[in-house]
């Protein structure tokens, strides 16, 4: 679980884009429900309107929570890069 911090966090966004997704479709077919059984006009537009910026959001959490972990991803294989090269990057910087 701690090995591979990176690869778990990108799950973790892909799980919480798919639960997002399956929340605005559930919220949609509660609004509609609701929606026919009181004859009313505005939560069958929330279900047509409402899920598509829940949908968004969902979208743009998943993005940073994988970018976040991408991120982890890509300095890991900096860290291993660098212990290869024996520190060969940091020679001609001066402090």
């Amino acid at each position: 679980m701690f090995n591979n911090v990176g690869k778990s966090i990108k799950t973790v966004a892909k799980v919480f884009f798919g639960l997002g997704v399956a929340a605005a479709i559930i919220t949609s077919i509660a609004y509609f429900i609701l929606g026919v059984a009181n004859e009313a006009v505005i939560p069958l537009l929330l279900c047509f309107i409402l899920p598509i910026p829940m949908t968004t959001a969902a979208w743009i959490n998943s993005l940073f929570i994988y970018g976040f972990g991408q991120l982890i991803e890509n300095s890991d294989v900096l860290v291993s890069l660098s212990k290869e090269n024996k520190g060969e990057f940091t020679e001609g910087f001066t402090e």
